[in-house]
């Protein structure tokens, strides 16, 4: 929207303001946010590092207002995603959604290929004692598990949606670089037919030679336009792509 102000450099400061008592959140690296507020004018903001050492999986919330910005930390029901970084996260109508991110702790750990679902709509629980009625509000997680093969786990990659489709291009494991395109059906998360779609390999995995689809990146941008997936950017640790492609 353009900016009501004349002046040649629209940008402006906002402070965040925190409605509870709490350790300051950030400032933090490789957290994964929703690029676009909900209606209500949400944005969750989850994971990430803070103080070049600690990973965080935790979730906060800043609710937009003319001339305001609260943060708070969301309270969670079920087992969501742990700590990360790195990861990619998308809202999509009342779900946020999040895959990947850097999840090792050992060596010898396995990245996270789990797609996780956290219902933004409030949950509320009640419980009773003798003397009180306890009233509490939750958000809650869930997580897909389709049957057959999943998108390995990585950081760095890009997450992006088209209809009722999600798709993950790119990103890496530690050295290894990817260029597959990988697709997951919303729609079809409720029936026991869902699936994890490859519609394009790894190059190194016998797909399409660079020059036909984008050599292998991370840390791209990604951003959809009339039906189609726009690529920019990304670097595959030796070379800074300044290259776009559309698919």
């Amino acid at each position: 929207r353009p900016h009501q102000d004349s002046s040649p450099y629209p940008w402006s400061q906002r402070h965040l303001n925190f409605t509870v008592p709490t350790n300051h959140p950030f400032p933090r690296y490789g957290a994964a946010a929703n690029s676009l507020s909900s209606k209500d004018g949400s944005i969750y903001i989850m994971g990430g590092l803070i103080h070049g050492s600690t990973v965080k999986g935790d979730l906060w919330m800043i609710e937009s207002a003319p001339n305001n910005l609260s943060c708070y930390p969301v309270a969670t029901t079920s087992e969501g995603p742990g700590p990360r970084v790195g990861h990619a996260a998308l809202l999509v109508g009342n779900a946020f959604i999040v895959f990947g991110g850097d999840t090792k702790t050992d060596e010898t750990d396995m990245l996270d290929d789990t797609l996780y679902l956290l219902n933004t709509d409030v949950v509320v629980l009640l419980s009773a004692s003798e003397w009180l009625l306890t009233v509490d509000s939750y958000k809650q997680w869930s997580r897909a598990a389709p049957a057959g093969p999943r998108p390995p786990g990585r950081y760095g990659h890009s997450l992006n949606i088209i209809g009722s489709k999600i798709y993950i291009f790119g990103g890496q494991v530690e050295g290894f670089f990817f260029n597959d395109l990988v697709t997951f059906d919303l729609n079809a998360l409720q029936q026991a037919s869902n699936r994890w779609e490859t519609l394009i390999q790894n190059t190194i995995d016998g797909g399409p030679p660079h020059g036909q689809i984008p050599p292998a990146r991370t840390n791209h941008s990604v951003v959809t336009w009339n039906e189609k997936l726009y690529l920019f950017g990304g670097t595959d640790g030796v070379t800074w792509f300044s290259d776009v492609w559309a698919y």
